[in-house]
């Protein structure tokens, strides 16, 4: 599991939701609407990054098709 990144925003919703994601709950549309309308970008793309990475770990592939 990939370390929790520091989280700082002022936004006490995406803050809420930011927990949600540490602690492996699903979100609710809600969440999702607040991922959707906040202003913290950056907060959004290290929260999708800790996802993926949790998911996925740091492994990557790519598949070159030529013909």
């Amino acid at each position: 599991m990939p370390d929790l990144p520091h989280i700082n925003t002022s936004d006490s919703e995406l803050a809420s939701t930011a927990n949600k994601i540490f602690s492996g709950e699903r979100l609710s549309f809600e969440d999702g609407l607040v991922l959707e309308k906040t202003n913290d970008t950056k907060t959004v793309l290290q929260l999708g990054h800790f996802v993926r990475n949790r998911m996925h770990g740091l492994n990557t592939s790519y598949i070159v098709n030529v013909h």
